[in-house]
């Protein structure tokens, strides 16, 4: 069993692709990330040997395993608009990608009417790129109350950038994240998360690469439910 980044830089990526190509693999798991290393890996595989998808599919003969990132936004944006909120921005991840869009439809469907373009901006799930994403949303949409950050590390630079800007949080802005990070609660404001079942889909993602399932380009969707894990980043909004 071989680990490898493909997020870690090209010399990583092709030195990964090359084995592979080698035949040095019997079945590959790749979870994408929208980037040009996950054609890149994915396109090295020359024999026919099972491939799992994590998250984001692509146009290959490969099975997709997801977590329940519909139901996962949906929680999130429910717990906010439980607490009063109703402008609720989102900082989603990148576009286009299956667990991004599934994580967009449950944000839309518990904002219902409330829903606005303006309020969605897409950011890379990195603490730079969150940090950037939450000044766009702050420059678009002032009045928001809350936010729901689509990854976890991605919240951490929110949470720098809505200081920077001067805010407090949860006073000024109710924040929440889905993932869960082992130092979350750690963070100078405890940050409230939906945790997700990923050790479950590990668990799946080596089961459908040893057993392989009879469609490869079926679609699981894990039944585990998430978790929302209520800290301090999130409250009610403050009466104006």
């Amino acid at each position: 069993m071989l680990l490898g980044d493909a997020a870690a830089g090209t010399e990583s990526n092709a030195r990964l692709a090359r084995m592979i190509r080698g035949g040095g693999v019997d079945g590959l798991i790749l979870q994408g990330a929208g980037e040009i290393s996950d054609t890149l890996i994915a396109g090295a595989v020359r024999k026919a040997v099972p491939i799992v998808l994590l998250q984001a599919d692509m146009d290959i003969n490969a099975h997709l395993g997801c977590l329940p990132d519909k139901e996962a936004a949906l929680l999130a944006t429910d717990h906010l608009r439980d607490l009063g909120h109703r402008r609720i921005g989102c900082l989603a991840t990148e576009a286009g990608l299956t667990f991004t869009d599934a994580r967009l439809s449950g944000w839309l469907k518990a904002m219902g009417t409330d829903a606005d373009d303006a309020l969605i901006v897409h950011a890379p799930p990195n603490v730079t790129q969150g940090e950037l994403g939450m000044q766009e949303l702050l420059e678009r949409r002032s009045d928001i109350t809350a936010v729901v950050c689509f990854n976890v590390v991605s919240a951490v630079g929110a949470l720098r950038q809505i200081k920077s800007a001067g805010l407090r949080v949860p006073d000024n802005l109710s924040v929440i994240a889905i993932h869960d990070l082992q130092f979350a609660p750690d963070l100078s404001i405890p940050l409230t998360v939906v945790a997700m079942p990923l050790s479950e889909m590990g668990e799946l993602a080596v089961k459908s690469i040893c057993v392989p399932q009879p469609s490869p380009r079926a679609c699981t969707i894990l039944s585990q439910r998430p978790e929302l894990i209520v800290r301090k980043s999130a409250a009610p909004p403050v009466a104006t």
